[in-house]
């Protein structure tokens, strides 16, 4: 076998496990947003210990939009269970 050759096969190995990476990369965000959407269809959430100043409004532009630094994240808290 010549070195063409083996270059040849190490990248269809290459090109095929990408795709497959790929397709599974696609399934975990399809059921990222599968466990999302029932966590909000089945439950009551409201905002907690949270501002619209600090937590989500756009205060500085580091090439990407970026909240205040004392910012803690958006917090939310399950007040209902079980909506079904």
């Amino acid at each position: 076998m010549y070195w063409h050759e083996v270059q040849l096969i190490s990248l269809k190995i290459k090109l095929i496990a990408s795709t497959d990476i790929v397709s599974l990369i696609s399934l975990a965000l399809a059921e990222i947003y599968l466990v999302i959407a029932t966590v909000f269809r089945r439950f009551d959430i409201e905002l907690h210990d949270t501002t619209r100043e600090r937590d989500i409004d756009v205060s500085r532009d580091c090439f990407i939009a970026e909240v205040s630094p004392e910012s803690r994240g958006v917090w939310v808290k399950a007040t209902a269970s079980c909506k079904v």
